[in-house]
């Protein structure tokens, strides 16, 4: 998907859907995963991609899906937490779209110590 984004690719289609049926496939599997950090980290590679195709309609639903991870499992990753990075993407597609309100709201939940 990175070099589909390059300007010299020559046909950015076929990478960007050769890339995204590559992640899609990783995802089915990393999200059935009985550890935290795997599945965290599925759903935060596949909102990041759509969120790095300029995508963000597609991209907050797995953004949402980190956070809403740490709700349900109720204990904090062992090994790495992608939530503070998950709120910042999220503060900033909220900024960009102008709903300061929820911006402020995953600022004060998710990002102030």
């Amino acid at each position: 998907i990175h070099l589909a984004l390059k300007r010299q690719s020559e046909n950015r289609q076929h990478s960007i859907l050769q890339g995204l049926a590559f992640l899609l496939r990783y995802y089915d599997l990393r999200k059935e995963s009985g550890h935290l950090e795997e599945r965290q980290e599925a759903h935060f590679n596949m909102g990041r991609t759509y969120h790095m195709l300029g995508l963000v309609h597609l991209a907050v639903p797995y953004y949402v899906k980190v956070i809403e991870e740490i709700s349900t499992d109720g204990k904090h990753s062992e090994r790495e937490d992608l939530v503070i990075d998950t709120a910042y993407n999220l503060q900033t597609i909220y900024t960009m779209v102008g709903n300061m309100e929820l911006a402020e709201t995953i600022t004060r939940e998710w990002l102030v110590i």
